[in-house]
Order: structure tokens, then sequence, then C-alpha cells
């Protein structure tokens, strides 16, 4: 395996102690607890119009980069921004005459390597856990391949504690943690699921969400569950596509007395994976397979089956017959490395895409989610049910 995936930050960043975060949206939201526990915030830098006379969050001040100038030039900053947001910023920090891994990184490059460089702990930024196949609705170009299932699953409480206790010997802390499905809420144990979950490892994880269509109503147990243990709710709407609309709307109003924390997100393109509907091989060699596999922004890693995926089309194309998983592809977290670094180790080079055969098969032939796949299609748009 290649060690510069862990060695990019410079060695100044070894002592750190107060540092600068650089933006306060979804990212650093999800974030800025944990940071603020570990390291001292000088300030959070975040252009939006309503920090131009300056803000803060639980004591740090929130500035605009205008006024944070000084700051930015004598602190490490962590950029806590989308991959996109990213390009924009790195031109701001790069006038300042800032340069990449040496005065700022972004937060997931940041946090797998210094705490493991520095306190010997395994940091993901992202994981999930899929747990039913069965959906309400029935997506052309689902990127978890729904519809193809010919037997459907639903995850018992067991079956999902077994593989978070797999996970969590060898991950110290999960940034963020998403439960979908197919559509979760036809799960009846997700109430018991996220119960159990909190009570165990909720010092261990940043942030937690159910991804749910919108087309069943949420029980009034599961009310309960996501107020008790903070999880959040993100709602997929499908309505342009899918006449579900007074549904949805009763879900969102049911949502808004309840108090639990929800948000929604208006669909109208995805980019489709292609596969399996194509099989025709992506790159021309290794290299490029490489290449093409870190450029996908797919999603999060999964957790299932005592295994741990790189993302949740390789997870779901294994478990629906769609696609034979070959040797490192996975990380079979039954098995042990020999010592419990080397478990924790590998986890981490795998979660950062440095894998056995260079690359992961399905991405051969699945374009993905990143920058280089062409393939943009309406989202939500209905197949026959097989």
């Amino acid at each position: 395996m290649s060690y510069e995936i862990l060695n990019r930050l410079m060695d100044s960043w070894q002592d750190l102690r107060e540092i600068v975060v650089y933006g306060f949206g979804k990212v650093a939201q999800r974030n800025i607890d944990k940071i603020a526990r570990d390291f001292s915030v000088k300030c959070i830098v975040d252009n939006d119009p309503r920090y131009v006379d300056g803000g803060s969050y639980q004591g740090i001040a929130i500035q605009n980069m205008q006024r944070a100038k000084e700051d930015l030039k004598t602190h490490k900053v962590i950029v806590c921004t989308s991959s996109l947001a990213y390009a924009s910023i790195q031109k701001d920090l790069q006038s300042l005459g800032l340069k990449e891994f040496e005065d700022y990184c972004r937060l997931e490059d940041f946090m797998p390597e210094w705490y493991w460089k520095n306190r010997r702990e395994v940091v993901i930024s992202q994981m999930s856990s899929s747990i039913t196949s069965r959906c309400t609705l029935n997506c052309q170009h689902c990127n978890v391949f729904m519809p193809y299932y010919k037997e459907h699953y639903d995850t018992t409480v067991e079956e999902i504690m077994r593989d978070m206790e797999l996970l969590f010997e060898r991950v110290d802390y999960l940034t963020s943690y998403f439960v979908f499905g197919g559509e979760p809420l036809l799960n009846k144990n997700l109430p018991e699921m996220l119960t159990e979950i909190y009570d165990k490892y909720h010092d261990r994880i940043g942030y937690m969400q159910i991804i749910t269509n919108g087309t069943v109503m949420p029980s009034s147990e599961l009310l309960e569950a996501c107020k008790a243990c903070k999880v959040k709710i993100r709602l997929s709407d499908y309505t342009r596509q899918v006449p579900y609309d007074k549904k949805l709307a009763e879900v969102k109003e049911t949502l808004d007395k309840s108090g639990v924390d929800w948000s929604m997100g208006v669909y109208d393109t995805w980019l489709s994976l292609e596969f399996p509907a194509v099989k025709k091989s992506i790159a021309n060699n290794p290299e490029d397979a490489k290449r093409h596999m870190l450029a996908c922004s797919q999603g999060c890693h999964m957790v299932g089956d005592g295994r741990l995926y790189y993302c949740g089309a390789l997870c779901n194309a294994q478990r629906c017959g769609l696609w034979q998983v070959r040797e490192g592809d996975y990380v079979d977290l039954q098995k042990s490395e020999g010592s419990l670094e080397q478990d924790k180790l590998r986890v981490l080079r795998y979660c950062l895409g440095d894998v056995d055969q260079k690359y992961i098969s399905l991405c051969n032939v699945c374009w993905g989610a990143g920058a280089d796949n062409p393939h943009e299609v309406t989202a939500g748009v209905q197949m026959e049910r097989r």
C-alpha cells in the first residue's frame, strides 16, 4: 500500500493547538463541536452576507474573510466546505500567500491524517447503513439498485448492532452516520435501532441522519426516538416526477409539529451510474480506474453483513446479485490483520481509497457521482416493478 495518502500535512501541523475554521455551512456545523473540543478555534470564517457584521457560535467569533485576514495568515486553516466550494476558497487563501497542506487543507484531508498520526485514532467522515431493500418507489437509475432485488431484506436490530460493534472496534469516531434503504421507514425496527446506536455510541458519532423519500408517515415511536437521540430527518422530494404531493405535505406538517429537526432536498436530475444497463469498462488501465474511483463523490462508506464497503452502490450491487465482489473490494470486519493497530490502519486506508487491487472492481463499470460522469438524467423516473 502507498503511504502518501497519510503523509500530506507538513510537520508544522503536528503540534497543533489553535486553528481557524473556514466555512460555517452544513459540513462545518456537523463537525464544529468535535473540532472545538479538541482545538482552540480562533475564529470561524464565512462570507455569507449574514455575517458581514460578524456573528458567533458558542462564543467563537464568525467573521468574513476581509476581517479575518490576519488570523488566516497566522493560524492553520481547516476548510469545512463542499468540494465545489473548496476550489473557490483555495484561490482566496492562495491570494494571501497560503499553501495547501502547509497552511490550510480540507477537513476530510485533515481529520484522518492528523488524528492517526497524533492520537492513533481512526476518524471517518461518513458512514452509512442500508436497512431495507423495500421501497415505495421504483426509480430508474437508483444508485443503490433497489429495483433489482429479487428477494428483499430488512435488517434486524441484532444485525445492525453487530455491524456497529465490529466497526467501532476499529473506528474511533464517525463525523456523520446515515441510515437509508430502500425506504428506511418501512423497517419497523428503525426506532429501536436508533435508540440502541445512540445509547452505545453517541459520544463517537457527530451527526446522525435518516434519508427518506417522504412517502411514509413516520410513526410516533420514530419521532420520539429521533428527538431523544438527536437524529435529523432528510426528505428527498421527487414530486415533480411522482405524484405524492399530498402525502409529502402531510409528512412535513407532522415533522413540524413533532419538533424533530428535518430538511428537504428537491431533485430534478441525478447522475446515472449507467450500470447495470451498460457493463463496459470505463478506464483503459488500472491507474485511470483508480483516478475515476477517487473522483467519485458517490456518498459515504457502508457497513453491513460484517463487512465495510467503499460505497452503497458496491454493497447493494453485491447484495442483489448484480456484481460479484473480488478480494480486496471490501474489508471483512470479522477477520483480523494481526494487531488492533493493523486492523485500524487497514480500515482507515481503505476508506481513503488505498485498496489492495488499486481500485474497487465495480468502479470500472460504474460511472459514479464525480465530475467525470457526463450522464445526467431526470431524477425519480419510475420503472415497472419486476
